[in-house]
Formats: structure tokens, C-alpha cells, sequence
């Protein structure tokens, strides 16, 4: 059995095909650009990582893969409107344009103490909430717009299925998640406008997330590939070095 695993990046979508002992048989690279609107403000567009997924889908066609595992670079805002359009360009994990946002956020929940008590983090610039408090305040028509909100791996999972949802890793980075009951925390949503009916489901990261479409599956020439839902890259970066059990450590000195 051979597995494809594909990784949204900031820089590039990664895919690496390997067999059921984990040997590479293959791997490639497409590259990304940010755009840089202004100054601390950082976007891209989803439909540029689904160019690179797609290309990466058709490089690896000459295997048989049998699933597909995701990984992607956490909190960043993806938008999608009710016929699974986008609505604007994603605002990136490293955006700073939110700080107003978190900190007014923090205030109305009682300061940082109570915020970790509800979340487990504080509300910090890179987390997803203050993206989406920032366009319910900047961009209202957009806002309207908005059916769902996800993370750049969970628009790809979408992409290849049609089936919406997160999972635990990349819900834990949204600072809306309630860790220790694994769901979407209704009081931190409901005191700060924001309807839960706009957030994906949340399953295993190990779970299925659906089948890839049949559409794709005819022009790659596969059959009943699995896709499932995966992980935020950090998450998956810890498990693939050997981050198993409490006392396992690892530090990651990144962008």
C-alpha cells in the first residue's frame, strides 16, 4: 500500500509518497508566494495551495496510493461562502493587524486568566479568532458572506472530498476551542458575536474525513482513496520526530 502525505506551507506545498513501511518513494515541492498588503499584514490565496495540491496529485498518478494524510500551517483564516466560494484571501498565522482585535477580545472575557481558563491560550495575534473579529469589524459585507471558517489543510481536505471539518490539533491553535472537552467553546463564541453555525466539525486527527472525489480519482486513475483529516504542521512535526508521551520534548525554532 502507498500513502501520499501533503503539507500546506507558508512557502510551498509539500507531497511525499511512501510505502506502508515508510519508505519514500517519492517527494516534490510547490512554491508560494506571500503577499504582503501592508505592513504586519500577511495573505495568500487558497486557490493558489489547491494549484500546488493539484499539481502534486497528477506528479504522483504513476503510484497507486491508497490514502492521503494532510498537514498545514496552523491558524491561518480561510472563508468560505454558503456554495464553498472563497470570500477573501486568507489572513496568514504570522498577520499582525489583529492586535486591537485580542486585546479588546481579552477584555470582554474578563482578562488573559479567564481566557486561558476557557481556552487554554491566550489571545494572541497569530490565533484565528482575532482574524475572523477583524473582518466582523473591517469588513461587515464580508463578514455576511461568510458560511465557514477553516484552516488552510482543512480547505484542502474540502477541496478533495467536498466534506467540511477540522480536527483536535488545528482546533486547539483557533483560541475558541475548549481543550480539555474537545469543542468549540459556546461561551467564548456567543459573548464575542460569533455564531457557532459557521464553524467546521471537529473530528480525530486520525479520522477519515471522506473519500476523494470521483472526479479526481477518474483522472488520476485511483480507486476508494481515503482522505484523512490530518494535522497542524507543528502537531505532526512532534509525532514525527517521536513526541509520543508527557516528558517527551521537542524545540522548534521556526520562522
Amino acid at each position: 500500500m502507498n500513502y501520499l502525505g501533503i503539507d500546506v506551507g507558508t512557502t510551498g506545498i509539500k507531497g511525499l509518497v511512501v510505502e506502508e513501511n515508510g519508505q519514500i518513494l517519492d517527494r516534490f515541492d510547490f512554491p508560494l508566494t506571500v503577499n504582503i498588503v501592508k505592513p504586519g499584514w500577511s495573505e495568500q490565496n487558497p486557490y493558489d495551495w489547491w494549484k500546488g495540491v493539484i499539481e502534486i496529485l497528477k506528479k504522483s498518478a504513476k503510484y497507486k496510493i491508497n490514502s492521503i494524510g494532510l498537514s498545514g500551517q496552523m491558524h491561518s483564516l480561510v472563508t468560505l461562502d454558503k456554495d464553498g466560494k472563497i470570500v477573501r484571501p486568507a489572513i496568514l498565522w504570522n498577520d499582525q493587524r489583529t492586535t486591537k482585535e485580542c486585546q479588546e477580545a481579552t477584555q470582554i472575557l474578563g482578562g488573559e486568566r479567564n481566557v486561558i481558563a476557557e481556552v487554554g491560550n491566550p489571545i494572541l495575534e497569530g490565533f484565528t479568532l482575532g482574524k475572523i473579529l477583524w473582518i466582523k469589524k473591517n469588513e461587515p459585507e464580508n463578514f455576511e458572506k461568510i458560511r465557514y471558517v477553516m484552516m488552510p489543510k482543512d480547505y484542502i481536505a474540502y477541496m478533495l472530498t467536498g466534506e467540511v471539518g477540522t480536527e483536535w490539533s488545528d482546533a486547539s491553535g483557533t483560541a475558541f476551542y475548549d481543550v480539555r472537552a474537545r469543542k468549540w467553546n459556546s461561551k467564548v463564541l456567543k459573548t464575542l458575536g460569533i455564531d457557532e453555525k459557521i464553524l467546521p466539525s471537529i473530528s480525530k486527527s486520525y479520522d477519515v474525513r471522506g473519500l476523494l472525489e470521483r472526479s479526481l480519482e477518474k483522472e488520476l486513475g485511483w480507486e476508494n482513496v481515503k482522505v484523512v483529516a490530518g494535522g497542524a504542521d507543528n502537531a505532526v512535526s512532534a509525532l514525527g520526530i517521536g513526541v509520543f508521551k508527557p516528558g517527551d520534548c521537542m524545540v522548534s525554532v521556526g520562522t
